[in-house]
């Protein structure tokens, strides 16, 4: 479960994060923290770079930076690392057929 990208802490009430409505990549478990990781924590500056670094086909944009926090590869790596193993129906290996 992903922790707020402002705190750190997860949901103190065990309900799933919010996310930024606009890039997806990021969690938060209060709207102050969404309002001081915007202003303070400089989300604001990097917002539509990290909407951008999510590509349409990914299905899961808060799985982008997962695995960025996992593999310590940036955004564009990793994307162009995914991209290497997307077959041409846009599908991954061992997902099936679109």
């Amino acid at each position: 479960s992903p922790l707020c990208d402002n705190c750190g802490k997860p949901d103190p009430d065990g309900k799933p994060l919010q996310r930024c409505s606009a890039c997806q990549s990021v969690h938060y478990c209060s709207k102050e923290c969404q309002k001081s990781h915007w202003s303070e924590g400089g989300h604001k500056l990097k917002c539509k770079e990290l909407a951008k670094a999510v590509p349409d086909w990914f299905p899961h944009p808060d799985e982008v930076a997962r695995l960025v926090r996992r593999t310590g590869l940036d955004r564009k790596a990793l994307v162009q690392l995914l991209e290497k193993y997307r077959g041409k129906d846009g599908t991954f290996p061992g997902e099936g057929g679109a």
